[in-house]
């Protein structure tokens, strides 16, 4: 992304889920930063002041703080500067002269991230978990859970992984399009 940052404007306190790189090209910017005591492993971004995402709320300790901890670190990006900005990291700008900067992002995945990917993979083999979910279909999704429970204690992390690079170290056992390798679970079959 490109920045393009007016004199005296800037970016108001926050995190983001991602790490940054930033090249200033033009002008300064001032660029303040802190350790997230609230948060570690963010799944999301937060900007001080607004509502916490519901997701956050779950994991971070909450209140969050409303302005830059005390222990901020200032640091001047001149053209030419280079900065890292890991994810979870507090920070601020401000830009004291119209400032451009170029800014690479990349959010790293989770482990999370690779388990849903892998799970929605064996679980869209089956017709059935890909039905409609409505509250009157409860029943159904009891039962689909109960298979699960177990299906999964025989899956692999080196299957959770490989099903998300599209391969399965044991392809040969598996059906086609399958990303975990396990005994089959009774609604979980491709469809014809």
């Amino acid at each position: 992304m490109v920045y393009a940052t007016p004199r005296d404007k800037g970016t108001a306190p926050h995190f983001d889920q991602n790490i940054n790189l930033v090249l200033q090209l033009r002008g300064t910017k001032k660029w303040w930063l802190a350790p997230n005591e609230h948060v570690e492993r963010p799944l999301t971004r937060h900007t001080m002041g607004l509502p916490v995402d519901p997701e956050l709320q779950t994991y971070a300790r909450t209140p969050m703080p409303r302005r830059m901890p005390a222990d901020s670190r200032l640091i001047v990006l001149k053209p030419g500067s280079l900065l890292f900005v890991p994810r979870g990291t507090w920070h601020a700008t401000a830009a004291t002269q119209d400032a451009l900067s170029l800014n690479f992002t990349y959010t790293a995945p989770t482990w999370i991230d690779l388990f849903m990917a892998a799970l929605r993979s064996r679980l869209a083999l089956s017709r059935e978990w890909r039905e409609t979910a409505t509250p009157a279909s409860a029943p159904a999704l009891d039962a689909l859970l109960r298979e699960l429970g177990e299906d999964a204690p025989h899956w692999r992390a080196s299957d959770i992984l490989a099903a998300t690079e599209g391969q399965s170290e044991d392809d040969e056992l598996d059906p086609p399009g399958s990303a975990i390798p396990a005994p089959p679970l009774t609604s979980v079959t491709p469809d014809d």
